[in-house]
């Protein structure tokens, strides 16, 4: 199937008795599926499994190609099998719901609970990351995972282990591969070959993961597997016969991951831009991504723009040598038109041209300049196709009633602040929504001391701010106490108490217990942002106490997923955040 994220329990499902292979990513699949290779790989006498293999080799193989830097989940499936899964997902769904619905020392939901949040998920969302918006997870990982788990209820494991025995019948072959395709830190990316994926996802709205709004049409009504597995119930019992949401809960996707990366890319930088009025400010048209295979041979784009609210003052180009006949100009009121030629092909990144602009519309007004590709040709005058990011402008009413109010309440105070933390920690996510959608803070708010960054410092100020502690960044009004301007000590040279990891025996359990720990030193934190990073083949993260002897007046400590998120190189991360109004 040449889509992302086919191969699951559930498509699968539905194509059994009308096909007899399927040959699906479980996560993202890319631009692959190269058709004219697929075709004369078909020789005289070969069986549709002989075909596939071929077929999964051919995909593996030209997005390996590309510098290794794609990540990829092929997967091969005898459809004939899926009754079978089906039957055993049934057999451990009923299992589950029976010993759950006896269980009154909550031991069945609690290792339920811990089956999931150790299940291997793949990128769902499409948003770079793999974390608990992302709801597909691993059908073989999570039958594994309740085995390990209730090993107390011999009926569970053993039909959680039927489902592994099915599956190694239904999955001919795989091909997992980890990759970074873009290179911002947000983007994580799952080592898909440690833990191995095991070729069938399922569909996981189960906590620490967000319920999310498709599980309202998730029902037998619109798929069979349902019908046969029940896990729809036991998905409505998890959640205690709770409503879904109504509205999607994903994440927003950060304009600088880009959905489609074996394609050229357009976008206005930066995406998000809060500037007050009257204001002047600048926005580029930066070409990424161009391909080596199809030289870039000229373009002509269209800006848009709410001509009420921004004002274009002027248009220049900064192309390189190489681009010819570069044109930018102001068309009309909320209109710029950008065009240039590359006779000889151009592949390298560069910024097309500088739109000058100013902001006259009211306080609180959003406009969003839209890229409209007209034309983009190669060298051979051939259409190219491209992914565009916009950029968004808002017009705030002053730094001191804008700034911090990432919850779009009109004010700043300590509810902003705990959603700072908790974003810092990646407990929520950025997005450009005001108000915020569930999960995510409005981002272009965030930035309280303007340091161009939304980090634990921006809350600390607010904090300080609503208990009447001047830090420079508020009215000094209702003021109990006076504090020396804050300053990031981690920027200045031999400022920052010293900080160590300092490891202990290993407890009664065979726990080993690192403290990490500041110096009681002249100068008082504030504010403390942290990364904790460690080799996950080696290392397993049991549990974060964060601040234990309660000195900070916020504290978090929060893996990058709710759990410990490997990267490519498997490394996990723990993300550490303290706030200290009084220091």
């Amino acid at each position: 199937l040449d889509a992302c994220s086919m191969a699951m329990a559930e498509v699968a499902y539905e194509l059994s008795g009308t096909a007899d292979y399927l040959l699906a990513s479980q996560s993202i699949s890319w631009a692959a599926f190269p058709y004219d290779q697929l075709i004369l790989a078909i020789q005289e006498g070969m069986s549709g499994q002989e075909i596939g293999e071929a077929w999964l080799a051919i995909e593996a193989d030209g997005l390996t190609a590309h510098s290794g830097v794609y990540p990829y989940t092929f997967s091969l499936v005898d459809l004939a099998q899926m009754p079978a899964v089906a039957l055993a997902h049934q057999t451990l769904v009923s299992t589950l719901r029976a010993a759950w619905q006896s269980d009154t020392t909550r031991t069945v939901a609690t290792a339920f609970a811990d089956a999931v949040e150790a299940t291997a998920c793949v990128e769902s969302n499409y948003d770079g990351k793999i974390n608990r918006f992302d709801t597909y997870c691993d059908l073989g990982s999570f039958a594994q995972r309740i085995e390990g788990a209730f090993v107390d209820y011999p009926d569970i494991a053993n039909a959680a282990n039927a489902i592994g025995t099915a599956l190694s019948s239904a999955i001919i072959t795989t091909a997992n591969h980890s990759g970074l395709p873009w290179s911002p830190p947000e983007s994580e990316w799952w080592n898909f070959t440690a833990p191995p994926l095991n070729g069938l996802s399922l569909y996981m709205p189960l906590a620490p993961h967000v319920d999310d709004v498709r599980r309202r049409y998730y029902t037998a009504n619109q798929l069979g597997y349902l019908t046969v597995t029940d896990w729809d119930t036991l998905l409505a019992d998890a959640w205690g016969g709770s409503e879904p949401p109504t509205t999607t809960v994903d994440c927003d996707c950060p304009a600088n991951v880009k959905l489609l990366p074996l394609q050229p890319s357009i976008r206005l930088q930066s995406p998000m831009v809060t500037v007050q009025e009257q204001e002047a400010f600048t926005v580029t048209v930066e070409l990424l991504d161009l391909p080596q295979q199809r030289a870039l041979g000229g373009a002509q784009l269209w800006l848009t723009y709410d001509a009420n609210l921004v004002e274009g003052i002027d248009c220049t180009t900064v192309a390189p040598a190489g681009i010819q006949l570069a044109q930018c100009h102001l068309d009309a009121p909320g209109l710029i038109r950008l065009a240039f030629t590359a006779p000889d092909g151009f592949i390298q990144d560069f910024t097309a041209a500088q739109l000058h602009m100013r902001a006259i519309g009211p306080a609180g007004a959003v406009s969003t300049i839209r890229l409209i590709v007209d034309k983009l040709v190669d060298a051979q005058g051939a259409p190219l196709s491209v992914h565009t990011g916009d950029s968004l402008i808002t017009i705030g009413a002053g730094a001191a009633q804008l700034a911090g109010d990432v919850n779009c309440s009109g004010g700043r105070d300590v509810q902003d602040a705990v959603l700072i933390l908790r974003y810092s920690v990646s407990e929520l996510a950025a997005g450009t929504q005001c108000p915020p959608a569930a999960g995510t803070i409005y981002a272009p708010a965030c930035d309280v001391d303007g340091d161009g960054g939304c980090q634990i410092n921006d809350a600390l100020f607010i904090v300080q701010c609503a208990v009447g502690i001047d830090n420079g960044l508020c009215p000094a009004s209702l003021q109990s106490a006076s504090a020396t301007t804050p300053r990031a000590i981690n920027e200045q040279r031999r400022s920052a108490p010293p900080i160590q990891l300092i490891p202990s025996a290993i407890d009664d359990e065979g726990y080993i217990i690192f403290s990490l720990q500041t110096a009681r030193e002249e100068t008082k934190l504030g504010a403390v942002g942290i990364t904790l990073r460690y080799d996950a083949d080696q290392l397993e993260l049991h549990e974060c106490l964060q601040d234990p002897q309660t000195q900070f007046s916020y504290a978090a400590c929060h893996p990058h997923d709710s759990s410990a998120v490997q990267t490519a190189d498997n490394t996990g991360v723990v993300n550490v955040g303290l706030l200290a109004p009084e220091g």
